[in-house]
């Protein structure tokens, strides 16, 4: 839990103080669902495609939906984004290191969504039979 107060806490700096928005809770909660959304949907794509399914779009979307119901219920609903912003957590207990890890963590799972598709083709491509997921 420490890991995603961090990342919130560090996203929600990041779209109050660099790029200000008039909501940064909700940005803050797009982001940090769709930060976790594409290495789940990356692995999700590449089981399927290891099991000679096609992956759906809507399915993997699905996905990002998820995380961002569940980032919403954990965060808004609950009032705990007030308490996360209050405690400023840290990694390592600096700053600097902080920064440094959240923003690669945020490049890593965006390059999911980048590489993610090379990787299941490629395992998809070795499929004899190829089937749907909804027939």
């Amino acid at each position: 839990m420490k890991i995603l107060d961090v990342l919130y806490y560090y996203y929600y700096l990041f779209y109050t103080k660099i790029i200000p928005e008039d909501e940064p809770n909700a940005t803050v909660i797009f982001t940090l669902g769709a930060s976790c959304s594409f290495p789940m949907g990356m692995l999700l794509d590449c089981v399927l495609s290891y099991n000679c399914y096609y992956s759906n779009t809507y399915l993997l979307f699905s996905v990002s939906i998820v995380f961002w119901a569940l980032f919403y219920f954990l965060y808004y609903r609950t009032k705990l984004y007030k308490k996360v912003i209050q405690a400023r957590p840290k990694f390592f207990g600096s700053h600097r290191k902080t920064i440094i890890t959240v923003f690669l963590f945020f490049l890593v799972t965006a390059s999911f969504m980048f590489w993610g598709p090379i990787v299941s083709k490629n395992i998809f491509d070795e499929c004899d039979c190829k089937k749907e997921l909804f027939e």
